[in-house]
């Protein structure tokens, strides 16, 4: 038998359940699972839109001081090296309106879960809509027949009008729970939130008043000259700053042809102020050679320069712990450039070539060099003289062997001449060999 439930996923079950229990108390037990499935997801959410203004309205205003910093003003004092950095900062004390806004708004409430509703409503909708044509027309159903046929051939029990019609209010009874949900969270949907919520804003200037200057504590100092720029650090709780710019600022960015005279200071990423720095070459120069003619240079120093240059001219007994050979490791005509330790010395010359110690130093660079150049050609000599006595001592041990070879060539003639005549032979030797 064709099955014409309009509403099959609730009336078509297996056989074995209709067999046993009636197509009335399937329908009315399938039916209740399907509303409990529905109910069972729970009330839609419902939230909040976003905030609206309705209205918004000043209701006080008050006058308050407020002290305000204008931009930093950096001013440097050199003195030899050492740079001096002072950065204040314009102070204002202003009276200023501070209104306080009342500020009312609106937000609506929305289902943020319509689908749930959607699906509860057309659910009770074919609910309501089968239970009717149930009521009204059991044998739709199949009501009052007995006909029917179950897995394995078993027949299904006869339907009776009363208990189809049962099952019809109750399809009824769920189709309207189902759709009291949707007109539920509609109601609890509508309406809107309303709040009022004040916030103090700043408003006109009435007074500016101008109170001077006061230190910047904390101000971060950058430096700028020419093509090097380097932070020098922040200044303190009064606002100073004290940089040693033979620590911070290479000498080549203030001596040669691209060298530059006017320091810019740089407050918090803002050019601030400029300092004259065109004394700071002979500042330079100053700590440069005194660093060279410092005893305890070490390894850069004048003293340590000429040592090297002694020690490898002969002069002294030159450790192995200097590397160099002015033979051999030469390969420039300035040899000093060969001594790690003269590099300082022949670096000071290029930098200050016009400076109070220049003539000074280059006095000592054509000693030094002069005594390198001695030692190269006293290391050539000796090596071109090692060379020939080589060479002479080698043709000397050539020409002995060249004259024993002869002698036992001349002694072995005579014996065959002579054929076993010793003293034929003897005599022989001595007339030819000897």
């Amino acid at each position: 038998m064709t099955d014409r439930n309009p509403i099959g996923c609730i009336v078509t079950g297996s056989a074995t359940t209709t067999a046993t229990y009636g197509r009335g108390t399937m329908i009315r037990r399938k039916t209740a699972v399907v509303t409990l499935m529905i109910a069972s997801t729970g009330c839609a959410t419902i939230g909040l839109g976003p905030p609206q203004i309705e209205s918004q309205k000043t209701v006080s205003v008050a006058v308050k001081p407020v002290h305000k910093s204008g931009d930093a003003t950096a001013v440097g004092t050199l003195d030899g090296k050492a740079l001096t950095v002072k950065v204040v900062r314009q102070c204002f004390n202003d009276d200023v309106e501070f209104q306080t806004v009342e500020t009312r708004t609106k937000r609506e409430r929305s289902n943020q879960s319509a689908a749930l509703d959607w699906t509860a409503g057309v659910a009770g909708v074919v609910l309501v809509g089968a239970g009717s044509v149930a009521i009204a027309s059991p044998s739709t159903f199949g009501a009052g027949s007995g006909s029917g046929t179950g897995s394995g051939g078993s027949s299904s029990p006869p339907t009776s009008k009363g208990d189809m019609i049962g099952a019809g209010v109750v399809m009824v009874g769920a189709g309207i729970a189902l759709g009291v949900i949707p007109i539920v969270d509609a109601v609890r949907a509508s309406g809107s939130t309303r709040e009022v919520s004040t916030q103090v804003v700043p408003g006109a200037t009435v007074m500016h008043t101008a109170c001077g200057s006061e230190p910047y504590a904390n101000a971060s100092v950058t430096g700028s000259i020419g093509k090097s720029q380097r932070l020098y650090g922040q200044t303190d709780a009064s606002g100073v700053l004290h940089v040693d710019l033979w620590e911070q600022l290479p000498v080549e960015a203030i001596t040669g042809p691209n060298a530059a005279f006017s320091l810019q200071l740089v407050i918090d990423g803002k050019p601030a102020g400029q300092v004259d720095v065109s004394s700071l070459p002979y500042a330079f120069e100053d700590t440069f050679w005194r660093q060279l003619n410092d005893p305890m240079a070490g390894n850069g120093g004048i003293k340590a320069c000429g040592r090297d240059v002694l020690l490898l001219s002969g002069q002294t007994t030159a450790p192995s712990s200097t590397g160099l050979d002015w033979a051999t490791g030469a390969q420039s005509p300035d040899m000093l450039w060969n001594v790690s330790s003269c590099a300082a010395l022949v670096r000071f010359t290029q930098l200050f070539p016009s400076g109070t110690h220049a003539q000074e130093a280059n006095d000592m660079l054509a000693k030094l060099r002069a005594k390198g150049a001695a030692a190269l050609q006293a290391a050539k000599d000796a090596a071109e003289h090692a060379r020939a006595e080589a060479a002479q001592q080698a043709a000397g041990r050539a020409a002995a062997e060249r004259q024993v070879k002869e002698h036992g060539a001349c002694v072995a003639k005579c014996r065959s001449t002579c054929s076993g005549d010793s003293g034929c032979a003897a005599a022989c030797v001595k007339q030819n060999c000897s």
